[in-house]
Protein backbone atom coordinates (compact mmCIF):
# COMPACT_ATOMS: atom_id res chain seq x y z
CA UNK A 1 0.00 0.00 0.00
CA UNK A 2 1.25 3.48 -1.07
CA UNK A 3 2.27 5.94 1.55
CA UNK A 4 3.12 9.07 2.02
CA UNK A 5 6.69 9.44 3.48
CA UNK A 6 9.49 11.53 3.80
CA UNK A 7 13.63 12.23 3.19
CA UNK A 8 14.71 10.05 6.66
CA UNK A 9 12.72 7.31 5.41
CA UNK A 10 14.85 3.80 6.00
CA UNK A 11 14.14 2.60 2.80
CA UNK A 12 16.55 5.79 1.45
CA UNK A 13 19.47 3.01 3.46
CA UNK A 14 18.03 -0.09 2.42
CA UNK A 15 20.48 -2.55 0.60
CA UNK A 16 18.30 -2.57 -2.41
CA UNK A 17 18.07 0.99 -2.58
CA UNK A 18 21.95 1.85 -1.99
CA UNK A 19 22.71 -1.05 -4.97
CA UNK A 20 20.98 1.27 -7.35
CA UNK A 21 22.75 4.74 -5.74
CA UNK A 22 23.94 5.78 -9.35
CA UNK A 23 21.48 5.54 -11.92
CA UNK A 24 18.98 7.09 -9.18
CA UNK A 25 21.10 9.68 -7.83
CA UNK A 26 18.94 12.26 -8.54
CA UNK A 27 16.49 11.30 -6.01
CA UNK A 28 19.11 12.12 -3.51
CA UNK A 29 19.62 15.17 -4.79
CA UNK A 30 15.54 16.04 -4.81
CA UNK A 31 14.32 14.00 -2.00
CA UNK A 32 14.88 16.02 0.45
CA UNK A 33 12.62 19.21 -1.35
CA UNK A 34 10.46 16.75 -3.02
CA UNK A 35 6.81 17.81 -2.87
CA UNK A 36 5.53 14.54 -2.94
CA UNK A 37 7.30 11.12 -2.07
CA UNK A 38 5.09 8.13 -1.87
CA UNK A 39 6.56 4.58 -1.21
CA UNK A 40 5.07 1.02 0.01
CA UNK A 41 8.21 1.33 1.99
CA UNK A 42 9.98 -1.64 1.02
CA UNK A 43 10.01 -1.84 -3.08
CA UNK A 44 9.10 1.21 -4.72
CA UNK A 45 9.77 5.00 -4.42
CA UNK A 46 8.04 7.74 -5.88
CA UNK A 47 9.59 11.29 -5.70
CA UNK A 48 8.53 14.38 -7.17
CA UNK A 49 8.62 17.79 -6.69
CA UNK A 50 5.90 18.89 -8.88
CA UNK A 51 7.48 20.81 -11.61
CA UNK A 52 6.84 20.45 -15.13
CA UNK A 53 10.11 20.51 -16.30
CA UNK A 54 11.64 18.11 -13.71
CA UNK A 55 10.52 14.21 -14.34
CA UNK A 56 9.01 12.51 -11.59
CA UNK A 57 11.74 9.80 -10.49
CA UNK A 58 10.55 6.23 -9.88
CA UNK A 59 13.36 3.57 -7.89
CA UNK A 60 11.96 0.29 -7.70
CA UNK A 61 13.74 -3.04 -6.26
CA UNK A 62 15.24 -5.53 -8.80
CA UNK A 63 13.63 -8.27 -7.48
CA UNK A 64 9.96 -5.92 -6.84
CA UNK A 65 6.71 -8.30 -7.71
CA UNK A 66 4.27 -8.29 -9.68
CA UNK A 67 1.31 -7.13 -6.80
CA UNK A 68 3.56 -4.54 -6.28
CA UNK A 69 4.12 -3.36 -9.74
CA UNK A 70 0.72 -3.24 -10.43
CA UNK A 71 0.02 -1.28 -7.30
CA UNK A 72 2.79 1.49 -8.46
CA UNK A 73 1.11 1.86 -11.85
CA UNK A 74 -2.06 2.53 -10.22
CA UNK A 75 -0.66 5.43 -7.59
CA UNK A 76 1.71 6.78 -10.23
CA UNK A 77 -1.46 7.19 -12.43
CA UNK A 78 -4.13 8.12 -9.41
CA UNK A 79 -1.53 10.95 -8.81
CA UNK A 80 -0.17 12.34 -12.13
CA UNK A 81 -2.94 12.16 -14.17
CA UNK A 82 -2.69 15.83 -14.94
CA UNK A 83 -3.68 17.98 -17.60
CA UNK A 84 -1.95 16.40 -20.99
CA UNK A 85 1.59 14.63 -19.86
CA UNK A 86 3.50 12.76 -18.04
CA UNK A 87 7.01 12.67 -17.21
CA UNK A 88 9.03 10.54 -14.92
CA UNK A 89 12.53 8.35 -15.14
CA UNK A 90 12.36 4.80 -13.86
CA UNK A 91 13.97 1.51 -14.83
CA UNK A 92 12.93 0.15 -18.89
CA UNK A 93 10.36 -2.21 -17.80
CA UNK A 94 8.82 -0.30 -15.15
CA UNK A 95 8.61 2.55 -17.35
CA UNK A 96 7.18 0.61 -20.05
CA UNK A 97 4.49 -0.94 -17.79
CA UNK A 98 3.52 2.80 -16.17
CA UNK A 99 3.71 4.14 -19.69
CA UNK A 100 0.68 1.78 -20.85
CA UNK A 101 -1.83 2.78 -18.78
CA UNK A 102 -1.40 6.46 -19.68
CA UNK A 103 -1.73 4.85 -23.46
CA UNK A 104 -4.32 2.66 -23.16
CA UNK A 105 -6.66 5.10 -20.99
CA UNK A 106 -5.42 8.58 -22.55
CA UNK A 107 -4.41 7.21 -26.17
CA UNK A 108 -0.84 9.06 -24.94
CA UNK A 109 2.16 9.16 -27.38
CA UNK A 110 5.11 8.03 -25.98
CA UNK A 111 9.01 9.64 -26.10
CA UNK A 112 11.45 7.78 -24.44
CA UNK A 113 15.60 8.63 -24.01
CA UNK A 114 17.39 5.55 -22.70
CA UNK A 115 19.91 6.49 -20.70
CA UNK A 116 23.05 4.63 -19.04
CA UNK A 117 24.66 5.06 -16.06
CA UNK A 118 28.04 5.26 -15.57
CA UNK A 119 30.73 5.63 -12.46
CA UNK A 120 34.17 6.35 -13.02
CA UNK A 121 36.29 5.10 -9.57
CA UNK A 122 39.53 4.86 -11.17
CA UNK A 123 40.59 7.16 -14.16
CA UNK A 124 42.03 5.87 -17.66
CA UNK A 125 44.41 8.76 -18.95
CA UNK A 126 42.86 9.90 -22.05
CA UNK A 127 44.19 9.47 -25.50
CA UNK A 128 44.30 13.14 -26.07
CA UNK A 129 45.99 14.40 -23.50
CA UNK A 130 47.75 17.44 -24.84
CA UNK A 131 44.69 19.41 -24.73
CA UNK A 132 44.63 22.31 -21.98
CA UNK A 133 41.16 22.02 -19.89
CA UNK A 134 40.47 25.27 -18.42
CA UNK A 135 37.79 26.75 -16.29
CA UNK A 136 35.11 28.60 -18.38
CA UNK A 137 35.29 32.29 -17.47
CA UNK A 138 32.75 35.43 -18.10
CA UNK A 139 34.22 36.01 -21.30
CA UNK A 140 33.18 32.84 -22.20
CA UNK A 141 29.53 33.82 -21.32
CA UNK A 142 27.75 33.61 -24.10
CA UNK A 143 29.66 30.81 -25.91
CA UNK A 144 29.40 28.71 -23.31
CA UNK A 145 25.20 29.81 -23.33
CA UNK A 146 24.91 28.87 -27.07
CA UNK A 147 27.02 25.61 -26.30
CA UNK A 148 24.37 24.98 -23.87
CA UNK A 149 21.78 25.54 -26.72
CA UNK A 150 23.29 23.63 -29.17
CA UNK A 151 23.68 20.31 -26.05
CA UNK A 152 19.53 20.94 -25.24
CA UNK A 153 18.75 20.83 -28.72
CA UNK A 154 20.61 17.86 -30.51
CA UNK A 155 20.83 15.84 -27.21
CA UNK A 156 16.82 16.33 -25.87
CA UNK A 157 14.95 18.12 -29.06
CA UNK A 158 14.42 21.06 -26.18
CA UNK A 159 14.68 24.74 -27.71
CA UNK A 160 16.53 26.79 -24.95
CA UNK A 161 15.75 30.45 -24.74
CA UNK A 162 18.66 32.66 -25.11
CA UNK A 163 17.76 34.23 -21.94
CA UNK A 164 17.69 30.76 -19.76
CA UNK A 165 20.36 29.65 -21.21
CA UNK A 166 22.19 33.07 -20.29
CA UNK A 167 21.30 32.94 -16.68
CA UNK A 168 22.57 29.51 -16.56
CA UNK A 169 25.84 29.70 -17.90
CA UNK A 170 26.09 32.92 -15.43
CA UNK A 171 25.60 31.06 -12.60
CA UNK A 172 27.59 27.67 -13.74
CA UNK A 173 30.51 30.19 -14.51
CA UNK A 174 30.77 32.25 -11.46
CA UNK A 175 30.19 29.10 -9.03
CA UNK A 176 33.09 27.66 -11.35
CA UNK A 177 31.61 24.27 -12.14
CA UNK A 178 31.74 25.19 -15.89
CA UNK A 179 34.60 23.63 -17.95
CA UNK A 180 36.29 23.99 -21.33
CA UNK A 181 38.62 23.24 -24.17
CA UNK A 182 39.82 26.17 -26.34
CA UNK A 183 40.95 26.47 -29.96
CA UNK A 184 42.05 29.89 -31.09
CA UNK A 185 40.64 31.29 -28.31
CA UNK A 186 37.49 30.00 -28.24
CA UNK A 187 35.64 27.45 -26.16
CA UNK A 188 34.63 24.36 -28.59
CA UNK A 189 34.16 22.01 -25.89
CA UNK A 190 32.71 22.07 -22.32
CA UNK A 191 31.34 19.96 -19.52
CA UNK A 192 30.02 20.81 -16.45
CA UNK A 193 29.70 19.68 -12.84
CA UNK A 194 26.00 18.87 -12.15
CA UNK A 195 25.42 18.10 -8.81
CA UNK A 196 26.65 16.43 -5.38
CA UNK A 197 25.89 14.27 -2.98
CA UNK A 198 27.01 12.56 -0.03
CA UNK A 199 29.31 9.75 -2.19
CA UNK A 200 29.31 11.04 -5.87
CA UNK A 201 29.61 13.96 -8.08
CA UNK A 202 27.92 13.99 -11.14
CA UNK A 203 29.49 15.55 -15.22
CA UNK A 204 26.49 16.79 -17.49
CA UNK A 205 26.04 18.28 -20.56
CA UNK A 206 29.30 17.26 -22.26
CA UNK A 207 29.21 18.82 -25.66
CA UNK A 208 31.91 19.24 -28.48
CA UNK A 209 30.63 21.48 -31.82
CA UNK A 210 30.58 19.51 -34.24
CA UNK A 211 33.20 20.60 -36.39
CA UNK A 212 35.70 19.49 -33.39
CA UNK A 213 34.33 16.00 -32.45
CA UNK A 214 36.84 12.99 -32.87
CA UNK A 215 39.61 14.93 -31.46
CA UNK A 216 39.45 13.07 -28.40
CA UNK A 217 38.30 16.32 -26.29
CA UNK A 218 35.39 15.09 -25.06
CA UNK A 219 37.36 12.12 -23.02
CA UNK A 220 39.57 14.98 -21.90
CA UNK A 221 37.66 17.11 -20.28
CA UNK A 222 35.78 14.60 -18.99
CA UNK A 223 39.01 13.06 -17.27
CA UNK A 224 40.10 16.97 -15.88
CA UNK A 225 36.94 16.76 -13.80
CA UNK A 226 37.34 12.95 -12.64
CA UNK A 227 40.61 14.17 -10.87
CA UNK A 228 38.95 17.18 -9.64
CA UNK A 229 36.31 15.07 -8.30
CA UNK A 230 37.98 12.30 -6.96
CA UNK A 231 40.92 14.25 -5.19
CA UNK A 232 37.71 15.80 -2.95
CA UNK A 233 37.30 11.91 -1.83
CA UNK A 234 34.16 11.15 -4.18
CA UNK A 235 33.67 9.23 -7.18
CA UNK A 236 32.89 10.85 -10.81
CA UNK A 237 29.17 9.48 -12.40
CA UNK A 238 27.25 10.72 -15.30
CA UNK A 239 24.44 9.53 -17.78
CA UNK A 240 24.92 9.23 -21.12
CA UNK A 241 22.08 8.64 -23.78
CA UNK A 242 22.46 4.87 -25.63
CA UNK A 243 21.45 6.47 -28.64
CA UNK A 244 25.13 7.97 -28.64
CA UNK A 245 27.62 5.10 -28.89
CA UNK A 246 30.21 7.33 -29.57
CA UNK A 247 30.43 9.55 -26.49
CA UNK A 248 29.72 6.28 -24.45
CA UNK A 249 32.90 5.13 -25.65
CA UNK A 250 34.48 8.45 -24.89
CA UNK A 251 33.37 7.40 -21.15
CA UNK A 252 34.75 4.12 -21.18
CA UNK A 253 37.91 4.92 -22.49
CA UNK A 254 38.59 7.23 -19.27
CA UNK A 255 37.20 4.62 -16.96
CA UNK A 256 33.63 4.74 -16.40
CA UNK A 257 32.16 1.73 -16.20
CA UNK A 258 28.12 1.08 -16.48
CA UNK A 259 26.07 1.24 -13.23
CA UNK A 260 22.26 0.98 -14.44
CA UNK A 261 20.00 1.81 -16.94
CA UNK A 262 17.28 4.10 -16.58
CA UNK A 263 14.75 5.60 -19.12
CA UNK A 264 13.33 9.09 -19.13
CA UNK A 265 9.60 8.98 -20.54
CA UNK A 266 7.84 11.84 -21.49
CA UNK A 267 3.88 10.81 -22.35
CA UNK A 268 1.55 13.46 -23.97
Amino acid sequence: MSAKIDYTHPIFKSEAYQKDIVPFSLIEVLKSSAKLLLSNEKSYIICSVLFPTVPTWIWTAENIGKPELRELCECFYENFNIGNMAYYVAKPDVASAIAEIFIKEKNATLHRIQMQSFECPEIIPPKNNSVIVERAMLDDLETIAELSRCYARECFGREMSREDSMKEAENIIKTLQSFVIRQNGKPVAMAKIARKTEKHVAINEVYTLPEHRCCGFAGAIVAHICKLIIAEGKIPILYADLSNPSSNKAYTNVGFVPRGRVDEIRLE
